[in-house]
């Protein structure tokens, strides 16, 4: 006997369904609480629309043990590749960027919004 499993997915904020292609999930953490939505991209937009204001006074804060693992590992061949990809799809989409150094977080934003199978990369 064959089986054959099929995978819907839902809006979490409407409950309606989306198309697999269509899916969009958010993460975000709140008090070191660590969250995630799967939406269709009006609802995706409508939950970046409500974060836009905090995110313009908020300051990044990385933990203090994140940092400290960022100081004594060398960036995986993964994370370069990574970054290479990031590197140019920054320049077909006509962003100025070095072939060196740290993206900027706008960039890092809108490879995210542009590539949201990737966006748990970072």
């Amino acid at each position: 006997m064959a089986r054959k499993e099929i995978t819907r997915y839902y809006d979490d904020l409407t409950g309606e369904p989306i198309d697999e292609q269509d899916l969009q999930v958010l993460r975000f953490a709140l008090d070191e609480t660590h969250y995630q939505l799967d939406l269709s991209p009006a609802s995706a937009q409508e939950v970046r629309n409500t974060f836009a204001r905090l995110i313009e006074v908020a300051s990044i804060y990385v933990p203090q043990q994140q940092r400290q693992n960022k100081r004594r590992s060398a960036p995986s061949q993964a994370d370069r590749e990574l970054n290479k990809a990031r590197r140019q799809w920054a320049r077909d989409n006509g962003w100025d960027v070095a072939d060196r150094g740290k993206l900027s977080d706008e960039l890092l934003r809108a490879f995210d919004e542009a590539h949201p199978h990737l966006a748990n990369n970072r």
